[in-house]
């Protein structure tokens, strides 16, 4: 929607809409196309700033404030316990629709500099199931009863089921050639028709069990 009325001047990390996607084609929105986890990162220590300026407001989706302003967050934590520490005032969707059983499962850790993150069980907490906010930061409550939106990126074409064949063609290369194992190591298939196709090709490829 804010694609739509032409409010949006940048975009970051990445984009799965066609309207901001056809934004960015014509240059009307600015695109930096960086790694998901390197973004933290720059924003942390400022190497964005001279581009976009400090974060001013961060919005946030929650299913619970604590009393000292401390945010649970709802579905999807990414980048957010970062974005509340940086930003000047954060915005709280409290969406009342989302179970409150949400509330423990998540593991808030800001990694720090140079150090691993001290995990060495699977069953293992480092952080805290909430995240860190200070109340005086917070600008607004907005009560929110919207229901999880399911999307659907669409059939795959002809053009993506190229693509997949061509990236399994060069990852069985790889293997018969010895460079790779037979797990292939950790795989990251992303979301989209090509994900999904990868993903339907792994669990159908007897090699990859």
């Amino acid at each position: 929607m804010l694609a739509k009325i032409d409010v949006i001047k940048r975009r970051y990390t990445f984009q799965n809409n066609p309207v901001i996607r056809e934004k960015i084609d014509n240059g009307f929105v600015h695109y930096y196309d960086v790694w998901l986890g390197e973004f933290p990162r720059q924003l942390k220590y400022g190497f964005l700033e001279d581009k976009c300026g400090p974060i001013d407001v961060a919005v946030v989706e929650a299913v619970e404030i604590e009393e000292d302003g401390s945010i649970v967050p709802s579905l999807s934590v990414d980048n957010i316990p970062l974005l509340v520490q940086l930003a000047k005032k954060i915005v709280i969707e409290l969406n009342i629709t989302r179970p409150a059983e949400l509330k423990g499962i998540h593991d808030i850790y800001l990694p720090k500099p140079r150090e691993p993150i001290p995990i060495t069980k699977v069953n293992q907490r480092v952080g805290l199931p909430f995240i860190k906010c200070n109340p005086k930061k917070i600008a607004a409550i907005v009560v929110s009863q919207l229901p999880e939106k399911e999307v659907f990126y669409g059939k795959p074409t002809a053009i993506e089921e190229k693509i997949v064949e061509n990236l399994f063609h060069f990852l069985l290369n790889e293997v018969d050639k010895g460079r790779l194992k037979k797990s292939l190591y950790p795989l990251q298939t992303g979301v989209g028709p090509i994900g999904d196709i990868i993903s339907s090709k792994l669990l159908n490829q007897t090699l990859m069990i």
